[in-house]
């Protein structure tokens, strides 16, 4: 993911940041940040397919089951750290060589998925709501809004991606656009 990514680095005046660390322990933060005026795009990617028995049971409970189990550590993962970016009070974290803007107005968090079964809008509204689920239980300063999370299949970003290079289109103004007029 972050190959194809790089290709997006000063295009648009876009800056991206693969495989970032804490400054302050060298511990992984987030798999990918790109930087694009005033908002912060925070990514984590998530390989992996839904069991057979989640894909064709015919039953939600073992669809969201196994989701969860796969994919839903993607959700705690971009919460915890967006919340150790923007405290509501203390110092703010800071990620080693990304320089987070002081005038940050959004937050983008973003879930790269592997499956294919998981483009799906349905899939995108439960994951938020996992993720806003996880945010809820961190105090979060309002100095930036966190915007919902946006659920993105590998082969849909790749296409994006090659889109955006030809010139087309700037692909956070895209994503930004898509989350602010569709919260769920």
């Amino acid at each position: 993911v972050n190959w194809v990514l790089g290709g997006l680095n000063g295009r648009d005046s876009l800056s991206f940041y693969p495989d970032t660390t804490w400054e302050h322990d060298g511990r992984k933060s987030f798999d990918a940040v790109i930087l694009s005026g005033k908002c912060v795009v925070v990514m984590e990617h998530k390989g992996g397919f839904l069991n057979q028995n989640a894909r064709y049971s015919n039953t939600l409970e073992n669809l969201l089951g196994d989701l969860q189990a796969k994919i839903g550590k993607g959700c705690k993962q971009l919460a915890r750290d967006v919340a150790s970016l923007f405290p509501e009070q203390g110092e703010n974290k800071r990620l080693k060589d990304v320089p987070i803007p002081l005038d940050t107005a959004y937050v983008l968090p973003i879930l790269v998925v592997q499956d294919l079964m998981l483009r799906g809008p349905f899939i995108n509204y439960f994951l938020n709501q996992r993720f806003a689920s996880e945010l809820s239980l961190f105090k979060i300063h309002r100095q930036a809004e966190i915007l919902p999370l946006t659920v993105m299949q590998i082969t849909d970003l790749e296409d994006m991606v090659e889109t955006s290079e030809s010139g087309s289109f700037d692909i956070v103004s895209l994503l930004h656009r898509r989350c602010t007029e569709d919260r769920e």
